[in-house]
This record gives C-alpha cells, sequence and structure tokens, in this order.
C-alpha cells in the first residue's frame, strides 16, 4: 500500500494532434489520486478508456513513491508517447482545459476527481491538441496502490 507520482513532458503535438499515454495496473487495484496537465498553447482535451488495442511504442517513465512509510516498487506502468490501435471504451467524461491566449499561455488545469481502476488493465489517457498551433503538454499524475482500492461497482 503505497502512493506513486510521475511527469510527462511530451513532444511538441501539432494543431489537432493527440498524444497517447498508457496505464497499466499491476496485481492490485489502483486509485488515481489526480492529475495536473499544463500546456503551452490555449486549448485542449482529455479523455480515459480502458483496453485499448494495438499498443505499441512509448517510452516508460519513472515512477516514485509519494509517501516514504513502507518502501515499495510500483506495480502500475506508466507509458508515454504510444500508438493505438483503438482506444477501447471510453471511461470518463471528456476534460476541456482552456487557457488565454496573451501572458495567461501555460496554464495549468487539475483533475482532482479520483478513479478507481482493476487489478491487470491498461487504461489510456489521450490528450488533444485543440489549439491552432502545436504545443507542449506537462502533466503530473499521483496514484495508490494497495487492497483498499478495490472498484466499487
Amino acid at each position: 500500500m503505497a502512493t506513486y507520482e510521475t511527469t510527462v513532458r511530451t513532444a511538441s503535438i501539432p494543431a489537432a494532434g493527440t498524444y497517447n499515454i498508457t496505464f497499466n495496473t499491476g496485481a492490485i487495484p489502483a486509485v488515481f489520486l489526480n492529475r495536473i496537465i499544463g500546456f503551452t498553447g490555449t486549448a485542449g482535451s482529455a479523455v480515459v478508456y480502458e483496453a485499448p488495442t494495438g499498443v505499441s511504442g512509448g517510452t516508460v517513465q519513472a515512477s516514485y513513491q509519494a509517501d516514504q512509510l513502507e518502501t515499495q516498487a510500483a506495480r502500475g506502468v506508466m507509458t508515454i508517447g504510444v500508438t493505438v490501435g483503438g482506444v477501447g471504451t471510453q471511461r470518463s467524461a471528456i476534460s476541456y482545459y482552456k487557457g488565454a491566449a496573451g501572458p495567461s499561455v501555460g496554464t495549468y488545469s487539475a483533475s482532482t476527481g479520483q478513479r478507481r481502476l482493476k487489478p491487470f488493465t491498461t487504461y489510456l489517457l489521450q490528450f488533444t491538441n485543440s489549439d491552432v498551433g502545436a504545443q507542449v503538454i506537462d502533466i503530473y499524475f499521483r496514484w495508490y496502490e494497495g487492497p483498499d482500492a478495490t472498484p466499487q461497482g
């Protein structure tokens, strides 16, 4: 039972382009506690899917234990920049991220709703650039793994 965190900085995402991040849960359930998304443009959106198909490529992200009470390696694995053949089943409402042109570009937006995740399951976070130009996205994730994270319903 522990809490983990990781950060992602994307390559430049072209206008109307997408960026895919997968999270594979391990042998025990996990709970996504929050994500914070920052962007250099003016708008974007993100959706969570379960069981994407044709997943390939990408880079495994390092994760860090956010609490120091009991040291244990994360079972969940996050991979960034993956290619998918199909997105799978949508499991979240679309999160819209909006900034404004000018000095406030580079806005950060938080999604604090917890998301309970089943063991041995692949989830996809797909970010879509809604800006008219390319932009870079920074994302901070924090999650918990443990027996009391069992999905309810």
